[in-house]
């Protein structure tokens, strides 16, 4: 995640190379010297970058916040998203995903990259002048061991970290929602399906359950749950997947 600023910190580099199918980029612009994805590994897609993921951009008083950033900014969608003076220039991620780094500081003088550190860690999202921008991210672990969700405003901005359902996102009235069916799908591997395990769901709970939240906004287009009840169905979905991989019903 990154917040915008008037600063020029966004720099181009045409020629690294980027996995057409997760948008992994590498720190390289030799294909001799990468034989393999290591987040797609033997994987193969047809003509689209990565897998149709998204951003989201949060506007707050304080400056702007680019949630779960994409590998390829375009100069249109760079333009789209900087808005001068509203924010600082800083990038928020976990200490634990640092393995995944492939390029230094531009400017080791002037880092801009924050971590959170510790199971559970959160940090308030600072605005520009010392302002505060409402915005918290918190790192829930699970898909990846620093894997983080932004709260602003009662919204949850869960990347792939969660991953809303077609059964959960859709609209079941005038009639009730069958009982049993998931909203949320806790993933290990999304490529490879590959499901959380119930432990690593039960350590997810301990973080998110602390927190309130009224919708939550997925990390594709149209997986977007509005529900006052949405934070019992992130519950309920973890206890229907415990359930299935042969846990019970219970998290822990």
């Amino acid at each position: 995640m990154t917040t915008t600023t008037d600063n020029d910190i966004l720099y181009s580099r045409d020629d690294l190379l980027i996995c057409a199918t997760c948008g992994t980029q590498y720190g390289t612009s030799n294909a001799a010297l990468l034989t393999s994805c290591r987040i797609c590994d033997d994987l193969h897609s047809s003509p689209r970058l990565a897998i149709g993921q998204r951003a989201l951009l949060v506007h707050t008083p304080a400056g702007n916040i680019l949630w779960d950033c994409i590998t390829l900014l375009t100069p249109s969608l760079v333009s789209s998203i900087r808005d001068p003076g509203r924010a600082d220039r800083d990038l928020y991620l976990a200490s634990d995903d640092k393995e995944w780094l492939v390029e230094e500081e531009p400017n080791p003088r002037e880092p801009v990259r924050r971590f959170i550190d510790g199971e559970g860690g959160e940090l308030e999202i600072p605005g520009k002048d010392g302002r505060k921008t409402g915005a918290k991210a918190i790192k829930l672990g699970g898909h990846f061991p620093g894997s983080m969700v932004l709260l602003h405003d009662s919204r949850l901005l869960v990347g792939d970290t969660i991953m809303p359902t077609p059964s959960g996102v859709g609209d079941w009235r005038p009639h009730e929602r069958p009982k049993g069916m998931n909203s949320f799908a806790f993933m290990w591997s999304y490529p490879n399906m590959i499901p959380l395990p119930p432990r690593a769901l039960a350590s997810m709970w301990r973080v998110l359950s602390r927190y309130s939240f009224t919708a939550v906004h997925g990390g594709f287009p149209g997986l977007d749950i509005e529900d006052d009840d949405v934070k019992k169905r992130v519950w309920e979905s973890m206890g229907i997947q415990v359930g299935a991989e042969g846990g019970g019903k219970r998290l822990g």
